[in-house]
Formats: C-alpha cells, structure tokens, sequence
C-alpha cells in the first residue's frame, strides 16, 4: 500500500512539474497559419493584399493591382521556404497577369505537385483560361468540382471560361452556383449589365 501511495505521489509530482513547464504559445497578431516559415508566410501576405474581386470590363476574375510586386514579394516566400504551395500559386497567377504564360504555367504546377487541391487546380485553370487554353482549363475545372464541387472559386473561372466562348447563359448559371457558395460579385455585375437575370 505504501509502495502504490508512493508511486501516486510521483506520479502527480511529474504531471504538475510538466504542467508548469507548459507555456502558452504567443499570440499571433498577424494571423499567421504556422504551416510555413514565418517570414515566407508575412512576404506571402503582403502580396495577397494586392488581389481584389472587383470586376471589370475585361474580367470578373480577381487581378492583382502590382503583379511586378507581388512576383518580387512570393519569390521571396519560395527562397525562405521552397514547398510552400500557396506562394508558387500566386506568382504564377501573378504572371499570366503579365502574359508569362509559361512561367505561369510552371509555378502553378509546382503548386499542384505541393497541394493537389481542388482551389488550386481551379486557380490553374484560371492560368489555362487567361493563355485561351479553353480545353486545359475545363479539364482542371473538372478536376477541381471533382474534389469539391461547393466552392465559389471553380464556379467563377467555369463562368469566366464560359464568357470567353461567347456561353453566355451557361456562365450566368455558374455565377448563380458562385454566389451560392459565397462570391456573388460576378453575378450581380453581369446583371447590372444586363448579361445576367
């Protein structure tokens, strides 16, 4: 009995030692995710703010407002941490904004090699659509619904895709499924035109 009693008494000596070595983890005022090197992930975010949702004329696709910038901001993401999948997506969104189609191309394939996702496979059909490979970009677009068909994202490239063949009420029809999983812009910017009902 004295031996049990004994055995207790460590016991709860080491899980009160343990308890009292434990620190919290820092706040993280930045929002950080932890998944990267944490000055990859802050070179990351300042390149991210550069893209909006405000459609225009020529697209109702997110654009990046300083592709020079936003490019210089992810290279150095990638040197300090070469597998983060997210900042090789950018850049090469970032790219086929300035016609880099190849390079485009590269970066968003080694983005899908890190993270076979089904955004990023809808962000490379957003490269595919901006260098008019019409066939490509389905086939990732097909992908992506694949992998997850409730996403806003694949919707609105499947609708982009479809105004670039002149689909105009098939696109309509993916911008209603887009705004139904939380990204209306395109719909009610193509129904101010009257492209949309």
């Amino acid at each position: 009995m004295v031996i049990i009693r004994f055995l207790l008494c460590c016991c709860v000596c080491l899980l009160s030692v343990g308890c009292f070595d434990h620190k919290p983890p820092p706040p993280n005022f930045v929002g950080l995710s932890g998944k990267a090197n944490p000055a990859a992930e802050m070179n990351y975010s300042k390149a991210r703010i550069l893209w909006s949702h405000r459609p225009e004329k020529t697209s109702v696709l997110e654009t990046c407002s300083d592709p020079h910038k936003a490019i210089a901001l992810l290279t150095d993401a990638i040197m300090l941490d070469a597998k983060y999948a997210d900042a090789y997506m950018r850049r090469g969104l970032a790219k086929s904004e300035l016609g880099r189609m190849d390079d485009a191309y590269e970066d968003a394939t080694a983005a899908l090699r890190l993270q076979p996702t089904a955004e990023n496979y809808a962000y490379r059909a957003m490269v595919f659509l901006r260098a008019k490979k019409f066939t490509a970009a389905q086939k990732d677009l097909n992908v992506s619904f694949r992998g997850n068909e409730e996403q806003h994202l694949a919707w609105t490239v499947q609708g982009s895709l479809h105004l670039a063949t002149n689909a105009t009420s098939a696109a309509c029809e993916d911008f209603e499924k887009a705004c139904s999983y939380g990204n209306c812009m395109p719909l009610e910017y193509l129904q101010k035109d009257d492209l949309c009902k």
